[in-house]
C-alpha cells in the first residue's frame, strides 16, 4: 500500500515530469530565443486560466505550441529576423496565446450559431496577458452577446459531458479580459 507522502512524491514528480516535457514542446516549436523564465511565465498562464483541455502542464505545453505554430504561420515572411526571434521569446508568447484564445472563443461562437469577435488587439508585457483598452466596440459586442447566451446554462451542459471543451473555457477567458480592460 502506498502512504500519502509517497504519493504526494509520485504526484510531484510527475508534474515535474509534465512540466519538462511541455518545456521542450514549446522549444521545438518556438524556433527563436526563449528564456526558461518566459516559458514558464506562458507555461503557468495557461495552465492556471484553465485554457487547455487538462489541467496539467503537458496540455498546457500542447496549447502553447499550438499557438505559437499559429502564430508563427502568420509572420512567416519575417519569422527568421532576429527581432523576430526576439519579440517571440518575450512578448511574443503571450500575443500567441491571445490570438489561439480568441481563435477557440470564436469557434466556440461559431458552433452556436453567435456572431464572432473581428478584431481583438492584445498586449503583452511578457508576463501577462491583457486587451489593448482602446476598442470599445469590443464592450458592445461583449454585452450583446451575453443577452444570447447563458453561461452558466452552458457550464451545466458541459459539466455531464467527459473532459473540458476548450473552446468554451477559452470564450469564457476573452470575457475576463474584456471585463478586466474595461473594469467590470
Amino acid at each position: 500500500m502506498v502512504n500519502v507522502k509517497e504519493l504526494e512524491e509520485l504526484r510531484a514528480e510527475n508534474e515535474r515530469h509534465d512540466y519538462l516535457r511541455a518545456y521542450c514542446e514549446v522549444v521545438e516549436s518556438a524556433e527563436a530565443k526563449l528564456y526558461p523564465v518566459n516559458i514558464n511565465w506562458a507555461l503557468n498562464y495557461v495552465k492556471d486560466y484553465n485554457l487547455c483541455a487538462y489541467d496539467n502542464y503537458y496540455s498546457a505545453g500542447i496549447y502553447l505550441s499550438e499557438a505559437l505554430e499559429s502564430f508563427q504561420e502568420k509572420y512567416e515572411d519575417i519569422e527568421k529576423s532576429e527581432k523576430y526571434r526576439e519579440f517571440i521569446g518575450r512578448e511574443g508568447l503571450f500575443l500567441a496565446i491571445g490570438e489561439k484564445v480568441l481563435k477557440e472563443a470564436n469557434s466556440f461562437l461559431e458552433g452556436r450559431g453567435l456572431k464572432e469577435f473581428n478584431k481583438v488587439n492584445f498586449y503583452s508585457d511578457g508576463v501577462n496577458l491583457s486587451i489593448d483598452n482602446n476598442q470599445e466596440h469590443l464592450k458592445e459586442e461583449l454585452d450583446t452577446l451575453l443577452k444570447e447566451l447563458d453561461l452558466n446554462e452552458i457550464e451545466q451542459e458541459l459539466s455531464v459531458r467527459e473532459g473540458r471543451d476548450e473552446s468554451f473555457l477559452n470564450l469564457k477567458h476573452l470575457i475576463y479580459l474584456i471585463n478586466e480592460a474595461y473594469g467590470d
